[in-house]
């Protein structure tokens, strides 16, 4: 079998394929999505809603607690710009509760991509404030260059596209190479990945598995302007041992997504829904999401993106499990508008 891209550690590891149990769900059968309904989108409405999603979560594994480190990350979406960015209520709700349960908010840290952004985002104060996290929880900005390893690399014989900064790319050696987010693939308990949804030309829905993949490496530019291989970069990434053994789960919040001409954001083909969705399958998330978006086209008369994306297809393809039919465990904490 070819494959488009290899993963690096050091020396050449190969692909390596991982069994669909590490992601908490059977191989054959549709993975858990746990429901909650949002009261409204304020800071109260996300902490009843994460409680519950947490706790229907641990139901069926083990209450969450601090580790060998008591370290967490929450990967945070803010590519698209502060219109769909991660929202602030959520990041706090998530905060709330690992603290609920034993978690130090100086040992969480919030990952992101662009430094600017996050700042744009409100995750980051102004440059003129001094300090450089949320509410007492560190952020990291990938852009800096401090959390990339040149030896923990993905290679793929697509070439770069755009040119990064001097520091980067003397960390990158070789432009057919992408850096890794270092803080999700060591010295922490687990990590918890936030991303919002938008459509892309390039692998067509940008959400739980674009967000800690081609939205947290280097050199991602030549990837979003490539539907061929795009998708198999996400995939091969996602299927990444040490990013798959801290991977938890993922939150995925329906308060704003894009159904079109996307990633950067546009007001006029956003639609927004109070739910929020817990799954430990980024794949059946995104295929959940898939049916939103699509939905949301057809209303306004556009063609709707394929059922079977190539992305979501190289994810089974690489065991990491079936995204189909998914088993919904909803936990109503009150009605939407």
């Amino acid at each position: 079998m070819c494959w488009a891209g290899r993963y690096f550690r050091q020396i050449s590891l190969g692909l390596v394929f991982l069994l669909s149990t590490s992601l908490g769900y059977a191989q054959g059968k549709g993975p858990n999505i746990w429901e909650a309904r949002l009261n409204d989108f304020e800071d109260e409405g996300y902490v009843q809603a994460v409680a519950a999603l947490f706790s229907g979560f641990e139901d069926q594994s083990a209450r969450l607690s601090p580790g060998e480190t008591g370290r967490v990350g929450i990967k945070v979406y803010t590519s698209s710009g502060p219109g769909l960015s991660t929202p602030l209520p959520l990041v706090r709700a998530v905060i709330h509760v690992l603290e609920q349960r034993g978690f130090k908010r100086e040992n969480l840290f919030i990952l992101g991509l662009e430094e600017h952004l996050l700042r744009e985002a409100g995750f980051l104060p102004k440059l003129s404030a001094g300090w450089a996290d949320f509410e007492g929880v560190p952020v990291y900005a990938l852009s800096s260059g401090e959390y990339w390893n040149p030896v923990w690399y993905y290679e793929s014989a697509l070439p770069s596209t755009l040119s990064d900064s001097t520091a980067i790319k003397e960390r990158l050696g070789d432009d057919r190479n992408s850096l890794l987010p270092m803080p999700l693939l060591q010295g922490i308990d687990f990590w918890i990945n936030l991303p919002m949804v938008t459509v892309s030309d390039a692998f067509g829905v940008s959400g739980a598995l674009a967000n800690p993949t081609v939205w947290a490496i280097s050199n991602n530019q030549r990837f979003l302007r490539s539907p061929h291989n795009a998708p198999m970069a996400i995939a091969e990434i996602a299927a990444i041992p040490e990013l798959q053994s801290g991977w938890i789960f993922t939150i995925m919040t329906l308060e704003r997504y894009q159904f079109m001409v996307g990633p950067q954001f546009n007001a006029l083909y956003t639609h927004a829904e109070h739910l929020l969705w817990l799954s430990a399958s980024a794949a059946a998330l995104d295929y959940a999401a898939l049916a939103r978006v699509n939905t949301a086209r057809k209303k306004l008369k556009f063609y709707p993106l394929p059922n079977t994306l190539p992305v979501l297809e190289y994810t089974r393809a690489l065991g990491l499990g079936n995204y189909r039919n998914p088993q919904w465990i909803r936990k109503d904490l009150a009605q939407s508008d």
